[in-house]
């Protein structure tokens, strides 16, 4: 079966997708180009894609204050971008919890607990997410956004 590849940027298109991963245009149910050579001059002639070329900038965004390396370091990067505000989310809601938790009596340790393992877990998922060139919105803090 011949692969699907957009128009407009020249990568290769997932099948089933209604738009391209990556420049998002939107594509047909009919194949829009079919080469699999990818010889017609575009960003996917042998070159890495963005979410390649950034895949540690990424994952760097989870670990604390290390989110700030994809912040400076490839801040014209959609992918590092989207995993830098994850992070940068994660850490002020770690910094948020610890702050306040401190000035609190020590009976709500257990919220305290509750919310560092739920913010690990989020970097756990955020970290996997990233590794394998997704840009999943993690749950209950997906939806904010930071840095655009």
């Amino acid at each position: 079966m011949a692969e699907r590849i957009c128009k407009n940027c020249g990568a290769p298109i997932d099948a089933g997708a209604t738009e391209c991963r990556y420049c998002r245009t939107p594509v047909g149910s009919t194949p829009d180009m079919v080469n699999n050579s990818y010889s017609q001059g575009n960003a996917f002639n042998g070159a890495k894609s963005d979410e390649e070329e950034h895949k540690i900038h990424a994952i760097l965004a989870y670990l604390g204050i290390l989110v700030l390396v994809p912040i400076l370091a490839a801040k014209d990067s959609p992918f590092a971008r989207f995993h830098a505000n994850q992070g940068l989310i994660l850490l002020i809601v770690n910094i948020a919890s610890t702050v306040i938790f401190s000035m609190l009596p020590s009976m709500f340790s257990i919220a305290r607990t509750g919310i560092s393992i739920g913010t690990f877990v989020l970097m756990i998922m955020g970290i996997i997410n990233a590794a394998n060139l997704r840009t999943q919105k993690l749950p209950v803090i997906g939806d904010i956004t930071i840095l655009k």
